[in-house]
């Protein structure tokens, strides 16, 4: 990849000095998309053979819980973009060396894992991708987990009880892997992820291999959707981290770091052991993700030949801690320090064995996070976190009271994730028409403080929405029967409770999230246009000369393509 200009090069001082980290702080307005214009068409080298030129390797590197201002926070700890050797840094590389969009969106109403990896990969939002939500309610069936399949199980568990099943039934359309399949060629896909969400999202209907790491038995697994065995080189792996079990894992916690996180003891260390569950919720879950990425490089011969191949890579450990901590605790700090090393380790991997120069790379994160609560209100922002299981009892006193108790039936079915599901059979065996049961719940939620706006799903096929920003929140998120009945928009840094930090709303600290375009074909800069992940896969199909995901709607990000 060629060298950014001065005028790059000037622009990234400037902004890692600290002029968008002021812009961050205020919260500078959403740039308008830009009117059409007129790309200039450029000249076009054909191959001996006719062929467009194309990258061998297209890569999708996403960071559970990276929020647009993270990279700027931290980037004092970020390694160099190369080394004395030339060797590739982490995040600085792509930040100065690619093309970076710092305020790139997931313009929807709430932003998790699941939908956000959708987004990402389909190129479209859950309203056409069908995955809302990380889990919704069926009232036949109970909680559906987004990639839920009960025909499947999972492969790689000694414990055939502990099995499982995942898939990506629940997803209406293909991701940009199966678009490079599309016409013909015989694509190689591999996905890797602590998550099976992070894999199989990714890696799409058809992989080579989509792998993840189950924390009980500690090694790694795939589905009956993917395969009946493992491949021989994750089989590898887990003979390596079995005779690994028992190892300390010590992660020291040393400086001041950058200065902008809530200090800790001196002298803190991190301490794990292989083989325990919660060895993942460090720097160790990064460096498990990147050495399956690199495995799956050589054994896979990823990148090998003329035919554009697919590495998807999730890193989740972030987030693992991030819910626990906050995004302002020094532990959190360390973890993008992890995050960094490891995007390093994978990025060298990926020039030693393929050449950057061959492979395009997109680097963004699912979701961003809120603050802890409790720093909100130290710094004088309302903010609570809502027991959604209280949330619902009040309700079903409520609705029993106005409508009646129905025996053997309740009128909630569950409050979970700042959505509302009801009971439709207790409305049948009432005789009450839930439309008036709906209206009932979001009038009961309506005056309560820490909501802005409650709607239903009656309000949503009538366009009965708030004005603005929340409505095309609202339409790019809703999908009929797995949202909830009724739903319920916090405000500002209000979370729903089960973890000391949360993400799940369409506010700039979840939805804003950074985006990294690198290697084949990128114009190095730093970008102030509009971007949506969605024009992830699009920019990628455009340059791997494949047409874009069926329910693509995302643009071609072509400012950031080379002239």
């Amino acid at each position: 990849m060629p060298p950014p200009g001065a005028v790059v090069g000037r622009a990234v001082r400037a902004l890692l000095s600290g002029t968008l980290a002021a812009c961050l702080a205020v919260g500078c307005a959403t740039p308008t998309p830009p009117p059409a214009v007129d790309v200039p068409v450029t000249e076009v080298q054909l191959s001996a053979t006719g062929a467009i030129p194309a990258p061998r390797l297209a890569v999708i590197v996403v960071f559970d819980q990276l929020r647009a201002d993270h990279l700027v926070r931290f980037a004092p700890r970020f390694l160099p973009a190369t080394d004395a050797n030339g060797a590739p840094g982490g995040f600085r590389y792509l930040m100065e060396r690619g093309a970076w969009y710092p305020y790139a969106e997931h313009r929807q109403l709430q932003c998790m894992t699941c939908p956000g990896h959708a987004n990402i990969s389909t190129g479209a939002y859950p309203y056409r991708h069908g995955i809302a939500l990380n889990s919704w309610y069926d009232g036949d069936k109970g909680e559906i987990y987004c990639l839920g399949d009960p025909d499947q199980k999972i492969v790689g568990l000694s414990d055939p009880s502990r099995s499982y099943g995942v898939s990506l039934a629940n997803l209406k359309g293909p991701v940009f892997a199966d678009a490079l399949s599309f016409g013909g060629q015989d694509a190689k896909v591999v996905g890797v992820s602590l998550k099976d969400r992070g894999s199989l999202l990714l890696a799409g209907h058809d992989p080579d291999a989509a792998i993840w790491f189950d924390g009980t038995e500690g090694g790694w697994v795939t589905t009956t959707a993917v395969a009946d065995t493992l491949p021989g080189w994750v089989v590898s792996l887990n003979d390596g981290l079995r005779a690994r079990k028992g190892e300390p894992l010590t992660y020291p916690i040393e400086g001041p770091g950058v200065g902008l996180s809530d200090p800790i003891d001196d002298g803190f260390v991190w301490k794990f052991t292989v083989g325990d569950k919660r060895a993942t919720y460090g720097p160790f879950g990064d460096e498990l993700v990147v050495e399956a990425a690199i495995a799956a490089l050589d054994a896979e011969d990823l990148g090998a030949d003329d035919t554009v191949d697919f590495l998807g890579v999730s890193f989740s450990a972030l987030d693992k801690v991030g819910h626990g901590v906050g995004p302002n605790h020094r532990v959190f700090e360390e973890m993008m320090v992890s995050a960094d090393r490891s995007l390093s380790r994978l990025l060298q991997a990926l020039d030693s064995r393929v050449g950057l120069e061959n492979v395009v790379i997109a680097v963004t994160g699912d979701h961003g996070v809120a603050p802890l609560p409790a720093w909100s209100t130290r710094h004088k922002l309302p903010a609570q976190g809502f027991d959604e299981k209280l949330l619902g009892a009040d309700l079903e006193a409520v609705l029993a009271g106005k409508f009646g108790v129905v025996p053997g039936h309740g009128w909630v079915h569950r409050v979970m994730r700042m959505n509302v599901y009801l009971n439709d059979a207790a409305g049948a065996a009432a005789g009450v028409d839930m439309a008036k049961v709906r209206e009932a719940t979001a009038a009961h939620f309506r005056p309560m403080p820490g909501f802005v706006h409650v709607f239903t799903s009656d309000d949503v096929a009538a366009r009965r929405l708030p004005a603005g920003r929340f409505e095309l929140q609202i339409l790019r998120q809703y999908q009929p029967g797995r949202s909830g009945d009724v739903v319920l928009i916090p405000a500002p840094f209000n979370i729903s409770g089960g973890a000391p930090a949360n993400h799940m709303t369409g506010y700039t600290y979840d939805t804003h999230v950074p985006l990294l375009l690198g290697g084949f074909g990128v114009e190095p800069g730093v970008y102030a246009q509009s971007a949506e992940v969605v024009d992830v896969a699009p920019t990628l199909s455009f340059l791997s000369r494949v047409l874009p995901p069926a329910l693509s709607e995302g643009r071609v990000l072509h400012e950031a393509l080379a002239r």
